[in-house]
């Protein structure tokens, strides 16, 4: 396989690469500690009110950030050795994000009632106003940890993100302990983004100073336009992976919902090591495009698979044997017992996908944004009708073989993508 420090600073490389993997490891393992100590000592019905709530804030959290922190970091990563630029361009990205995430907090605020009617469940609409503080904070710290991104703080962007998913699994902790009722449990979401964004703001004015509204005015049209372009590729990407446990929800009950996401957010954590290839891969792979080295990507990707797959089979297989020792751990409850065929569904079809998830952002790598949009739009369609059919049809089951069979479906995709853009295999 190619060595990546060929083209980047080697020390830089290391080290970016260290606190990335960091960043996701922290990342998943919080996302299975939460689900843990949830089904632990609330059961599978909370587990299942708070991962829609925790599906339903994903989403709009997109809608709420509008694609600004993607423009953040493209013009950042421009123009990073110019502070009056830098000044101007996140100033301008700070003061549109906080006109349009009170505008769909106001929005979510009001949709609350319907939410929890559309999922048959009080509980996702309570949990929904305790989460509406996070959801307003989320955005605008995006936009903060995107202008670090771009600064190429990588230390500092890493150690921010592992403070929110430290914090999250401490602070459900302290609800625990002090046994407050499982519809509170989203606030955590709230208490986690509004100490991140005062930790945010007091470290990245270090970097930047408020630019004068003047010296923003042309910004702003740049960034809603930007943005805009990013937007639907983002909300697709987001609403992809929670269309299971938000479909799943309209058409069963919370409990249900509950055992289908533990079993879903141990599968997820599997799903997180690709990424941390991703990041890395990226650059390289705009290089080759660029340097019409097109056969190198081809040999790229095929090696990296062919190394990857024999590791990825081994550790699902092994995730697959564990499982069932893992549930009769940490839930309780006959209802857990369809967890595991859950999991084991889950895990082929990530296995399946995940060599080629490192590769997913190929198009736009290539200098085709609009193909990667319509790539996880047609995706995110194959998913919603898979589930809207098989959960009809076969229930908690269904969602999982729908959702499989849309992992398998998106390589396929994948694929015909990258022929018809730069007429090579993978």
């Amino acid at each position: 396989m190619l060595n990546l420090t060929t083209f980047f600073p080697k020390t830089k490389f290391t080290r970016d690469v260290s606190w990335n993997a960091l960043s996701f490891a922290v990342m998943g393992i919080s996302g299975i500690v939460l689900n843990i100590l949830i089904v632990m000592k609330y059961g599978a019905e909370i587990l299942g009110a708070f991962n829609q709530v925790y599906a339903i804030y994903i989403l709009v959290s997109q809608l709420a950030v509008f694609g600004l922190y993607a423009s953040v970091l493209k013009h950042i990563s421009e123009h990073s050795e110019n502070p009056d630029f830098c000044d101007e361009i996140l100033t301008s990205a700070l003061l549109i994000g906080i006109g349009i995430a009170s505008f769909v907090c106001l929005l979510y605020y009001g949709l609350t009632p319907f939410a929890g009617r559309l999922l048959d469940s009080p509980a996702v609409a309570q949990g929904l106003i305790f989460a509406l503080v996070g959801l307003w904070c989320f955005s605008l710290n995006k936009i903060l940890l995107a202008f670090l991104n771009g600064k190429r703080l990588m230390k500092a962007f890493a150690l921010f993100n592992v403070f929110r998913y430290v914090m999250m699994p401490l602070f459900l902790a302290v609800l625990i302990l002090l046994r407050m009722p499982g519809y509170i449990l989203p606030v955590i979401f709230s208490i986690t983004e509004l100490i991140l964004l005062v930790a945010l703001l007091v470290f990245t004015f270090r970097f930047f100073s408020i630019a004068s509204i003047n010296r923003c005015k042309k910004w702003f049209k740049v960034h809603l336009r930007f943005g805009s372009k990013s937007l639907p590729g983002g909300t697709a990407t987001e609403m992809n992976s929670r269309i299971d446990v938000l479909m799943l929800g309209i058409f069963c009950s919370d409990k249900i919902v509950g055992v289908y996401s533990l079993a879903a957010m141990l599968a997820e954590g599997f799903d997180q090591i690709p990424s941390i290839f991703r990041v890395n891969y990226n650059p390289l792979l705009t290089k080759f495009v660029v340097q019409k080295r097109l056969g190198e990507i081809r040999s790229l990707i095929r090696g990296f698979l062919m190394k990857w797959i024999p590791f990825a089979l081994i550790i699902g297989f092994l995730a697959i044997l564990v499982f069932p020792l893992l549930v009769k751990i940490i839930a309780s409850g006959p209802e857990f017992s369809q967890a595991w065929v859950i999991f084991a569904i889950l895990m082929i079809g990530i296995i399946i996908r995940s060599g080629y998830s490192v590769f997913w952002e190929l198009p736009v790598q290539s200098g085709y944004p609009g193909y990667q949009t319509i790539l996880i739009g047609v995706v995110a369609l194959s998913n919603i009708l898979l589930n809207y059919v098989f959960i009809q049809w076969w229930g908690i089951y269904g969602a999982a073989i729908a959702t499989t069979i849309s992992f398998v479906l998106s390589v396929f995709y994948l694929k015909l993508v990258v022929r018809k853009l730069l007429d090579i295999k993978i």
